[in-house]
Order: C-alpha cells, then structure tokens, then sequence
C-alpha cells in the first residue's frame, strides 16, 4: 500500500511503500533542533523528578542536610561588614 505525499514534500518509495521523504535543509536543520529540544527537557524533566524524590526520600528519613546560613558564610570566607 502506497501512502500519498507528505504535504507538498516528495517522498522515496522502495517497494511499492514509502521509506523516506525529502524535506529541505533548512526544515531538517529545524526538526534536529526541537528534537534536542525536546530530548534536553525531558533530561531536565527527568531530572527534577529524581531530586525532588531525593529530597523526599531525606524528609522521610529526617535527614537536614541544611547548615545555618552564618556558618555557610563563614566556611565560604565571606565577611560582612559591621554595621556601626
């Protein structure tokens, strides 16, 4: 079964089925990009889901990983000027 042509795109046909279309350079180049696109969201996606389930795994466990923030100052070297 023979499909008909994709938009006004020509197409390859190898027996009697469509293998391929022929698209123009510029088309590809910008379906390449939103592939990556696509593909770098949902790592990021992938991502924030893994640490927020660690964050909520430390919660459960009551694992407070958090420092003061004077003493992440301090261990950073960062001085504050007295305010007289």
């Amino acid at each position: 079964m023979s499909e008909q042509p994709l938009d006004d795109h020509d197409v390859i046909h190898r027996g009697g089925e469509v293998v391929a279309v022929v698209v123009p350079l510029d088309e590809y180049r910008h379906l390449k990009l939103a592939e990556k696109i696509a593909d770098s969201e949902a790592l990021m996606d992938a991502e924030d889901e893994l640490a927020l389930a660690e964050y909520h795994a430390r919660q459960a466990a009551q694992i407070d990983e958090g420092i003061p923030h004077e003493a992440a100052k301090r261990m950073l070297g960062i001085v504050t000027p007295a305010i007289a």
